[in-house]
């Protein structure tokens, strides 16, 4: 049972460990805790990984003021007022999951 624990951690740190440095940066480190702690599931973090990389219109690695805005912008023109209120709702087993609404 440690034996698998171990790997387990083994391939959650190389999964986060994006640049593969075998070191984690502090996004990487706060993404490793929230998945242990089971906070968050893979599936969040690639959706959060997936919705930076498709806002990152420039391709820098970076959100610029503008691009986060327009999302947001976008959210709410297009979305029931009650959509509009949150982007976070709560999950079947009640822990709340990130859902991207576009």
């Amino acid at each position: 049972e440690r034996k698998r624990a171990g790997k387990d951690l083994f391939q959650l740190f190389n999964k986060i460990d994006k640049n593969r440095s075998g070191e984690l940066d502090k996004y990487e480190f706060l993404t490793f805790c929230l998945a242990e702690y089971g906070l968050v599931s893979d599936e969040d973090i690639d959706t959060i990984n997936n919705e930076f990389e498709r806002l990152d219109a420039s391709r820098n690695g970076s959100l610029s003021m503008h691009e986060v805005l327009g999302k947001f912008d976008r959210i709410r023109a297009a979305a029931p007022l009650s959509i509009r209120q949150s982007i976070v709702h709560p999950a079947h087993s009640g822990r709340r999951t990130l859902q991207s609404k576009e």
